[in-house]
């Protein structure tokens, strides 16, 4: 299964409906009069504009105008959304100021260009606060939010989203809570929380129903579909889905349809229903083509080319996925160009196209290396602002002591003398003591940084070494289109026994592993003969109850991969074999 962006097709989707909830409710959100709940036909805008005689009204109408075009064309919403803030401009109105700007970065948001749609909610925000318009901003917190859930900074995201909910909840703004409670819920939902995400996505639908909020409720129950379908109840998934549909057909909310197309898809592909998945990914990918989601038309190429690689037509499969990698790297969307990669370089493997699956692994191995060099500079960079802002704390600390020591000698001299000697030393004694640990934990912050920068080295310079080794097996392998040359072959055959010493990597995660469950993987094998070592490796990761996630990390593979392997592993036992492993892997050590 191709997998990028969120490491699932499911959670992919969580955003889609993130962004949807968020664009939607927030143009239906701003109270500032009540043109937009009036004027919601493009008939009666137009007339309203013709009407409209101070420019009050002429930028609520461009507002309006830009919500009204936002989801199906961004580029005309961005226009309107311009003129509104330029009219808002001249009349010195704050207000309407934050609101075009919000406008504008939605418009961004759409297109994918999420550094340009911060900017303008960072200004947004300015505006709002200066004017103390608490209702806009909470809407740029909930705007903020998003983008970081989407770049996948989750804490950053819930922060923003609980900033705005508590804004929404001060001032009684329900479609606020409900937005916030949605978006929540989606975040959990991505983290694979599912009891809080369906905890929250109760709450949001219950306020939905309660103010009559008929216009993005198919967000929700699109949200629930994903958490029934994440929890193994397909038929209760299909009938929240049907709800969502029914919901976004109604407001023509092309978006909305486009990604509960893309999760029915999801839910078939699961049931191993290929054609029913093929259909409704084929039915999402129209839509994200006709309103301009690129990011969705590459999400869907991929997921198309999953379906053909499962069904084994790998030529189909390598047309759509290579179709996705061109549009994400125009995104300049460098980590899930790296997966993209690497997912084609299998496939061009598997068809038989050595030369040309060879060419894109080294491209992959070349990105890979680029997103790794920029995450450890992020992480150093983190670790040495933190450093020298608890630096400069302990600093400001310490001087602020030292004025109120010089205000103590002060007093004290004016008093007694032989008193201010004696509390002078006093204070000295306490003060080079504090600078002394003072000190000491500096030195030993520094040194944790040091070993910090240490490791990501040391792995970096890791996976550099397993690389560069791959790529030289590669290259002897193009060498030996020459069979008669035996030396060759016996080259590459020294280069596959240094490749074999790699899985030391294994074995020192088995070796660690053991000291903590000892004997586990004897005692496994001995009870379950019919387990390849890759599903020992499975049984190891259930174990620690590791997620998805988690295990592709350590055993440097994608998330689905795991997936799959755990799939499969069920479905070659039968249910009294994974009874009796399930109780195997929750009990030891102390299983018999």
């Amino acid at each position: 299964m191709v997998v990028f962006i969120f490491k699932s097709k499911l959670k992919l989707n969580v955003f889609l409906i993130c962004i949807s909830i968020y664009f939607f409710s927030l143009i239906f959100n701003l109270a500032f009069t009540s043109l937009y709940a009036q004027n919601s036909s493009l008939d009666s805008l137009k007339t309203e504009m013709n009407k409209a005689k101070n420019d009050t009204t002429k930028i609520d109408i461009h507002l309006a105008f830009s919500a009204h075009f936002m989801a199906q064309n961004p580029d005309s919403a961005s226009i309107y959304a311009s003129e509104a803030l330029q009219l808002a401009q001249k009349k010195d109105d704050l207000p309407r100021q934050a609101t075009a700007l919000q406008q504008l970065a939605q418009a961004q948001q759409f297109k994918g260009n999420y550094e340009d749609a911060s900017q303008f909610l960072l200004e947004a925000l300015s505006l709002a606060q200066k004017s103390n318009s608490k209702v806009i901003e909470a809407n740029v917190y909930a705007g903020l939010g998003a983008i970081d859930y989407r770049l996948g900074n989750f804490d950053k995201a819930l922060t923003f989203f609980l900033k705005a909910l508590k804004i929404y909840e001060k001032t009684a703004d329900k479609k606020g809570q409900a937005k916030m409670n949605n978006n929540i819920g989606n975040l959990y939902f991505e983290l694979e929380d599912n009891e809080k995400a369906l905890n929250y996505a109760e709450k949001t639908l219950k306020i939905k129903k309660e103010i009559g909020d008929t216009k993005t409720i198919g967000n929700t129950y699109d949200l629930i579909g994903n958490i029934m379908s994440a929890t193994k109840k397909p038929d209760e998934a299909l009938n929240f889905y049907q709800k969502a549909i029914e919901s976004h057909e109604k407001n023509q909310n092309m978006r909305g349809l486009a990604s509960v197309n893309t999760n029915i898809g999801y839910l078939y592909w699961e049931l191993q229903k290929y054609p029913e998945a093929l259909t409704y990914y084929q039915k999402s990918l129209e839509i994200d083509k006709k309103t301009g989601n690129q990011q969705g038309v590459a999400i869907n190429l991929l997921d198309i080319g999953s379906v053909y690689k499962d069904n084994n037509q790998l030529a189909e499969a390598e047309e759509n996925v290579t179709k996705a990698l061109e549009i994400l790297k125009t995104l300049n969307m460098k980590n899930e160009v790296q997966k993209t990669l690497k997912d084609l370089a299998d496939i061009q493997a598997e068809r038989g196209n050595h030369k040309q699956g060879f060419e894109t692994l080294k491209n992959y191995i070349l990105v890979k290396d680029s997103v790794f060099s920029e995450k450890k500079n992020e992480q150093i960079t983190e670790m040495q602002t933190k450093y020298e802002t608890e630096k400069k704390e302990q600093e400001n600390k310490l001087l602020q002591a030292q004025n109120e020591r010089k205000k103590i000698l002060l007093y004290a001299s004016v008093a007694f003398i032989m008193v201010l000697i004696g509390l002078a030393l006093a204070i000295f004694r306490v003060k080079q003591l504090q600078l002394k640990n003072t000190r000491t934990k500096i030195l030993l912050q520094e040194q944790e940084l040091i070993s910090q920068e240490q490791e990501l080295i040391n792995f970096a310079q890791n996976l550099i070494e397993k690389d560069d080794l791959i790529a030289e097996i590669q290259e002897q392998l193009e060498l030996l289109e020459d069979k008669q040359n035996h030396s060759k072959v016996e080259n590459v055959e020294k280069l596959l026994q240094t490749k074999i010493s790699t899985e030391n990597d294994w074995l020192k995660f088995r070796q660690n592993f053991e000291q903590i469950y000892p004997h586990f993987f004897n005692r496994l094998q001995n009870r379950f003969p019919q387990l390849s070592s890759n599903e020992l490796k499975i049984c190891a990761i259930e174990k620690l109850g590791l997620k998805d996630l988690q295990a592709g990390d350590i055993l440097g593979v994608n998330p689905s991969s795991v997936k799959k392997s755990r799939y499969r592993l069920r479905k070659n036992l039968d249910e009294k074999e994974q009874n009796e492993l399930q109780s195997f892997l929750l009990t030891y050590p102390t299983a018999k």
